[in-house]
């Protein structure tokens, strides 16, 4: 984000009294820090105070509207950098950039496409410019990818509502055997993955993990290339396509760009993905859901933390016998590493364990990953941050 100058303002009243008024630069700061903690809510409220203060300067605008994508209010976001480049400063190219992510991420790609390609032609040497230019290559291959789309809507509209009710009802071996015969059925997964909610993608990951065949695998490879997928949903599709031995070379978007990484030495050690081991993970983000404390990224830590640990433990993984305990003990160490004000007792009570199970699992999964040490990095560097906007 950019950053205000301090302007301290003193105002003198009848009585010769010379009260301290907080200025712009006190509230952006206080924004900034709350924003660092994760407490994005706060950091709303004074991001908002800055821009009452002074409604003109787009810098003020320009920071709500980072945070509101960071939020996930999307539309929001959009309309705080529309009114920056319409009404307040046509030079702040950044929200060119900005727009197209949140186009993109809202699935509107020929909107993200045509600011991507305004922000390349406004700055050419703009700091965004690399990651932009990946992003329009990786649009137009899917693009080609596309091949005969007519034709697998009218197959996705007529096998729709049959594949999905077996997806619910049937395991993955019930549900391969039913289907072995349907010439449709490929056709309409992609579809699925791509359209369709976060639990029924990772069913739909799964039914393409069993299949063993190089068609699922190049579906597999195409999505974990595509630039607005998840990285939790890559991850798990890397480990999909690693279980399925296909040890080669993969293209995966991340960080920005484009990358090529070798799946025989990508860090994902554990040679199959276990189906309890889904379970704590699914029991996990469908609990963390239900809060109003986590937003989007702490979902993808809560996979990144629960596969390096199974990383970190295989082959001599501890059982697993009751899921809820393992996936509170989970929650438990996201909110330890983050800092996050949420007790030990209330996430006993959300699972339905006791304090007890919460903080033995807690304690096996922080000591394999060390992250009462990465928490205390964790503050430091939060602290740090704080401190430069003093």
């Amino acid at each position: 984000m950019l950053t205000h100058e301090t302007r301290p303002t003193v105002a003198k009243n009848k009585y010769n009294v010379v009260p301290f008024e907080r200025d712009v630069s006190y509230y952006f700061q206080k924004g900034n820090q709350y924003f660092f903690k994760n407490d994005w809510h706060k950091a709303l409220l004074y991001f908002k105070k800055a821009i009452e203060i002074e409604p003109e300067e787009p810098l003020n605008h320009y920071n709500l509207g980072c945070l509101l994508s960071k939020m996930g209010n999307l539309e929001e976001a959009n309309h705080t950098f529309e009114l920056i480049l319409e009404k307040l400063d046509s030079s702040y190219w950044e929200c060119y950039f900005l727009l197209a992510i949140n186009y993109g991420l809202m699935e509107e790609f020929e909107i993200a496409q045509s600011y991507l390609k305004e922000y390349l032609h406004n700055s050419p040497d703009g700091e965004m410019v690399r990651e932009a230019e990946e992003l329009l290559w990786a649009m137009a291959e899917d693009n080609a990818l596309e091949m005969d789309e007519q034709i697998e809507d009218i197959l996705f509209k007529e096998n729709k509502e049959g594949i999905l009710e077996d997806l619910v009802k049937l395991n993955n071996e019930e549900f391969l055997e039913k289907h072995n015969e349907n010439v449709f059925l490929m056709p309409v997964l992609k579809k699925i993955l791509y359209q369709s909610n976060d639990y029924v993608k990772e069913d739909v990951l799964d039914i393409f993990g069993d299949m063993h065949n190089q068609a699922a695998a190049d579906v597999l490879k195409e999505f974990v290339r595509n630039p607005w997928v998840k990285d939790r949903h890559k991850q798990l599709a890397l480990l999909k396509i690693k279980n399925m031995g296909y040890i080669d070379l993969c293209q995966l978007y991340l960080k920005g760009r484009v990358q090529q990484v070798d799946l025989e030495i990508y860090p994902l050690s554990a040679p199959f993905w276990e189906e309890k081991w889904q379970k704590v993970l699914n029991c996990t983000i469908r609990t963390m859901r239900q809060s109003e404390v986590y937003h989007e990224s702490f979902f993808e830590d809560a996979q990144a933390m629960w596969i390096d640990f199974i990383n970190q433990k295989y082959p001599e993984m501890p059982s697993i016998k009751k899921i809820e305990t393992w996936a509170a003990g989970l929650e438990y160490s996201l909110v330890k590493f983050h800092l996050l004000d949420v007790t030990q007792k209330e996430i006993a009570e959300k699972y339905g364990i006791s304090s007890a199970s919460v903080s033995s699992k807690f304690k096996a999964i922080t000591e394999a990953l060390k992250i009462n040490r990465k928490s205390c990095r964790h503050m430091l560097a939060h602290l740090l941050k704080a401190n430069k906007g003093n």
